[in-house]
């Protein structure tokens, strides 16, 4: 994991933190390599360490928003299963982002 978070650049720093959309980038196994802030705030995990850690064990801090933690871990863990993209649509109305 740390040569993908060597990888990753001040140039996609930039970027990830410029989007104003819910956007994490994550490695193979589900950890979390970089989050926009719009993804931190919806997730109630802005001032956590974030890097490295999986959807479940960041379910632990009493603030997130569990749901949809628990749901995106279970889709992403289907798409790398089945290496197919997968299109899904729930709503778990968060405060706004």
């Amino acid at each position: 994991m740390n040569q993908e978070i060597k990888n990753f650049s001040y140039t996609d720093d930039f970027l990830v933190d410029s989007i104003p959309n819910l956007l994490c980038i994550k490695d193979g196994k589900g950890r979390w390599l970089h989050a926009s802030p719009a993804y931190l705030r919806y997730f109630k995990l802005q001032n956590i360490d974030y890097v490295g850690k999986t959807n479940y064990e960041l379910c632990q801090y009493s603030e997130c928003n569990f749901d949809a933690l628990r749901f995106t871990a279970n889709l992403e863990k289907k798409a790398w299963e089945t290496r197919r993209p997968l299109k899904s649509e729930k709503k778990f109305f968060p405060e706004r982002v």
